[in-house]
């Protein structure tokens, strides 16, 4: 599943965050290795999508996303929702 999310950045939004949660439910986030492709979702422009990923992150506390987490905070196209699930995820 995690090649197949590496592999298919264009694919839609829905089917990304679906593969991204059962990584997730796999375990397969725990690694550093699914970390770049966190990160990259999370970069994504649609702010409901992120958020979704937001909610991965927060309940499987993957970590390694804890700094660009943070980083978003300050960044000026940040919604408040989208602040405050960063918040909530940062403090689980």
């Amino acid at each position: 599943i995690q090649t197949w999310l590496a592999n298919h950045a264009n694919a839609p939004a829905e089917l990304r965050l679906a593969a991204l949660t059962a990584i997730a439910r796999l375990g397969g986030t725990q690694g550093t290795s699914a970390l770049p492709i966190v990160l990259d979702l999370l970069a994504h422009p649609d702010p409901q999508f992120r958020l979704g990923v937001i909610q991965v992150v927060a309940d499987n506390q993957i970590v390694g996303a804890a700094g660009p987490l943070v980083e978003r905070l300050s960044a000026d196209n940040v919604s408040r929702d989208e602040r405050l699930a960063i918040l909530r995820a940062l403090t689980r």
